[in-house]
């Protein structure tokens, strides 16, 4: 397992909460992440300095591979 972290981000794009996440893959660690918060406005998921995906309305994008 990997550990992931979503970060919550308010209007002005900073962190309003931080989650870790256990996860065994990237898809899994997003489909924990909508669970966490299910509709976030925006929000981003980590793997240390590497972005996993992130969301701007309601629809999750993947990050840079």
């Amino acid at each position: 397992m990997s550990i992931y972290r979503m970060y919550s981000l308010d209007s002005n794009g900073r962190i309003g909460f931080a989650e870790d996440i256990e996860a065994d893959s990237d898809d899994e660690a997003i489909r924990l992440a909508a669970d966490v918060k299910p509709n976030p406005a925006k929000a981003e998921i980590w793997q240390g300095h590497r972005l996993v995906a992130a969301v701007n309305g309601c629809e999750w994008q993947l990050g840079p591979a």
